[in-house]
This record gives structure tokens, C-alpha cells and sequence, in this order.
């Protein structure tokens, strides 16, 4: 197994230690923590909550006959609520493929609202944050209450639909065709259709010739039906939140505490700002033993991985850094820390003998089976 070397190890000892070594200058200005918010409540409105309610949830479609896009293989949509300062009626959503859903190319906000009594859809970007803060609140749909706090201004809307009713469908196109600069087009155009368990949408780009570039064929679409969700989320003592993207596998050697492993991660503060990786070129994994001087929540939140789990920690400011934060890391105090992890190796501790186990150690009070 690789170990780190001294060099490409000292940023992330600063980071995982428990304690911080020295309290320079931070150059980052401290933020408060982000604020734990409830799921928003039902819109007033009853029309919008329900087109709310068709937005939310997971969807899987096939790829539709003649598309290219994305290997032409079955995409997911997944969603939730969330509270946006200064907007109502909001919903985080991300777009992936099927087999690598834990890798979102799209994310965004999805808001209802009326103009002048017209049932509008608006589907927004993210702008103003940190370049990492897609991949920091990727597969956050699964813990709303702990998505970072946002506001209105955050938002910057990509396209909009007037939506019409018939029975109990809903469908919106774009007024016209929309400014674009992505993949040679000049404009896309946008449609979607919403009822209960489906979601269908159709993105198509045209150069400045007329000609389609991208998107789906002319008359169809990705029809997203709603489907199980992928992933478990656990929420553990002290506000600890583990998402598993890829399980621990069953029957396969867990990391238990006295262990040691070797995990490739990305580790951001709530607004995005990426404070270290190791899936750099050159860099090996990071190995640390469990409990080790790890922070804790990192030690409680590794624990019980397999080789290949794919897991993300939501770490809350007191099982982080607290009060004194890291800065020479750039984390300010009371910061909550978003880790993505992936196992790659582990090894546990044989087990002591009962006659060595000291008290207070795990496994010190065990008594015999009868």
C-alpha cells in the first residue's frame, strides 16, 4: 500500500488533524455555520403545490430513440425542497446518468411561481458561489434540512415556462428560442411536461444557421417516470450526516474501530470552497487508522466501509473544528465540512485477547457469551 509522503501529506494532517497547529491570520473572512432548516412548508397556492409535488422526487428515464447525449444511456432525476432566502417555492435538483448517479452534469433550482396569475416554471443555475459548490451539495437531495443556506440572488434563471393545464398535465415551451453558448449552438429551445409520476423534458440547441446541434430528436423526449431512490442516508449522533452513494457490500470486511484505511476524497466548506483533495495527479490515497487524530467526525463517520463504498459526511462545526477552526487549512470557525469519500483499502486490527483489553478500550467490559 502507498503511504504519503511528507510532503503530500502536510495539507491534509493540517486538515483531518483534531487540534489546530497555531492561529495565523485566516485568509478566508469566518462564515457563520449554514442553518439546519426545516423542509419548507406547502405553498399556499394549492395549483403550485402540486406541480411542486410532481417536481419532487427520483425519476429514471431510457434515452429516447436517436439520442447521442450522455452515451445515449438512461439518465436520473433527482430532487427535493429546499429553502432559498428571498424565494418560495424551490426545488435542488440534479440530472445524472443512471449508472454513475452519484456524478451529477446537471444541477439547478426549479421554482413555481405566478405572474400576473400565470403558473410559470423557472429552472435556475447556481452563481455567486464557490466554483466546488455543485460537487459539495451533489446528492444533498437526500438530506434537505442540511443543504447550505442560499439566497435569491444565488439564482440566475436559465429558461422559463409559461405552464398550460389539461386534465392533469402540465406543460410549458419556451416563449423562444433562449441565447446559449454551449457546444456550437447560438439558441436552444426547451419543453416539458409534468404529471403525476412523470417528469418529461426535451433540451435541443440550434446554431446560428438553424440547424439542431444537440438535444433530443424533433417529437421526442426524456421521459423521466418516478422510480426508488439509489443510496442510504444515516444521521448519527451530534448531526452527523452519511450519505452512502455506493453501500458497504455485505459480507465483505468492514472498518472497524482500531482499523486503517485508504480513502481517495474531496473535502469543501458549505459554500464550496474546495480546502484539499486527494484526487490530484500523482496524489496516492490517504491513509489513516481509526480513531487515529482524525476529527471527529470523520472517525465516526468512516466507520463500517467496505472496499469501494462511496460515501459523503456532512460533518456539523463540533465534530469538526468548533470554535477554532483551521486556518492555515482556510477553514474558519465554525464551519461545517462536506467530505466525498471513496474506499479503497482497509485493513482492521486483530483482536486482542480479552486479558489485554484495557479499561475504557472498546470491548473491555464484554462479557462472555452464556
Amino acid at each position: 500500500m502507498t503511504r504519503l509522503t511528507i510532503l503530500t501529506g502536510t495539507l491534509l494532517a493540517l486538515v483531518m488533524a483534531g487540534a489546530a497547529a497555531g492561529q495565523p491570520v485566516n485568509p478566508k473572512p469566518a462564515t457563520p455555520a449554514p442553518k439546519a432548516v426545516a423542509p419548507p412548508a406547502a405553498a399556499a397556492d394549492g395549483e403550485i403545490e402540486g406541480v411542486m409535488r410532481m417536481l419532487t422526487g427520483t425519476f429514471v428515464s431510457p434515452a429516447p430513440a436517436g439520442a447521442t447525449e450522455n452515451g445515449a444511456a438512461p439518465l436520473r432525476l433527482s430532487s427535493a425542497r429546499i429553502a432559498v432566502k428571498g424565494a418560495s417555492n424551490t426545488v435542488y435538483f440534479e440530472v445524472a446518468r443512471d449508472d454513475s448517479w452519484a456524478w451529477p452534469f446537471r444541477q439547478g433550482v426549479f421554482q413555481v411561481y405566478r405572474r400576473q396569475g400565470e403558473l410559470r416554471l423557472r429552472v435556475c443555475d447556481f452563481r455567486g458561489r464557490e466554483p466546488g459548490f455543485e460537487g459539495a451539495v451533489a446528492g444533498l437531495w437526500m438530506a434537505p434540512d442540511v443543504f447550505p443556506e442560499i439566497e435569491s440572488e444565488n439564482l440566475w434563471p436559465n429558461v422559463e415556462f409559461a405552464l398550460s393545464k389539461s386534465g392533469g398535465t402540465y406543460t410549458g415551451v419556451t416563449a423562444g428560442p433562449v441565447p446559449t453558448a454551449r457546444d456550437r449552438a447560438t439558441e436552444l429551445t426547451s419543453e416539458v411536461v409534468l404529471s403525476d409520476g412523470s417528469v418529461a423534458l426535451a433540451d435541443r440547441g440550434w446554431d446560428a444557421s438553424g440547424k439542431q446541434v444537440w438535444g433530443v430528436p424533433a417529437g421526442a423526449s426524456y421521459a423521466f417516470k418516478r422510480a426508488a431512490p439509489k443510496g442510504v442516508i444515516q444521521r448519527l449522533d451530534g448531526g452527523l450526516v452519511v450519505i452512502d452513494f455506493v453501500p458497504p457490500k455485505e459480507g465483505e470486511t468492514a472498518l472497524a474501530f482500531g482499523g486503517k484505511v485508504a480513502v481517495q476524497y474531496t473535502g469543501w466548506l458549505s459554500d464550496g470552497f474546495r480546502f484539499d483533495t486527494s484526487r490530484l495527479p500523482g496524489r496516492p490515497p490517504y491513509e489513516t487508522s481509526i480513531p487515529g487524530s482524525n476529527i471527529a467526525g470523520w472517525q465516526k463517520g468512516m466507520i463500517g466501509v467496505t472496499k469501494g463504498t462511496h460515501r459523503k459526511l456532512v460533518i456539523p462545526p463540533e465534530l469538526g473544528f468548533g470554535e477554532r477552526g483551521q486556518p492555515r487549512a482556510k477553514i474558519p470557525a465554525n464551519a461545517t465540512l462536506i467530505f466525498e469519500t471513496e474506499c479503497v483499502w482497509l485493513e482492521n486490527a486483530a483482536p486482542k485477547p480479552a486479558s489485554d483489553a484495557k479499561a475504557g478500550e472498546p470491548g473491555a467490559d464484554a462479557k462472555p457469551e452464556k
